[in-house]
């Protein structure tokens, strides 16, 4: 072997001169596709329209909904979208977080 060629197989996961797939740890992984908000049909779209702060495209989209975390630890339904109004027992729940 060539010592002035840098041994590259222990950060590729696969070996190019044989074209085997090999398993290394720690080895940067292919990204999965991401969700885009401008993929979601129109009838999964939120009426306030989207945006950063809308429930409907952070949860498309996989982002963290604080309230959605509220709810599900106190038993409670999420709303269904921006406009959904807040049910007594989640005005209540939130009113004792903030």
């Amino acid at each position: 072997m060539n010592s002035y060629a840098p041994n590259t197989a222990l950060s590729t996961p696969r070996d190019t001169n044989s074209k085997i797939k090999v398993d290394i740890p720690n080895a940067p992984k292919k990204p999965a596709k991401k969700k885009l908000v401008m993929d979601m049909s129109q009838e999964l779209m939120c009426p306030c329209g989207g945006g950063q702060s809308c429930i409907v495209d952070r949860r498309w989209v996989g982002d963290w909904v604080h309230e959605d975390d509220v709810f599900a630890s106190a038993g409670l339904p999420i709303r269904k979208n921006c406009f959904a109004d807040f049910t007594r027992e989640q005005k209540t729940i939130l009113a004792k977080i903030i």
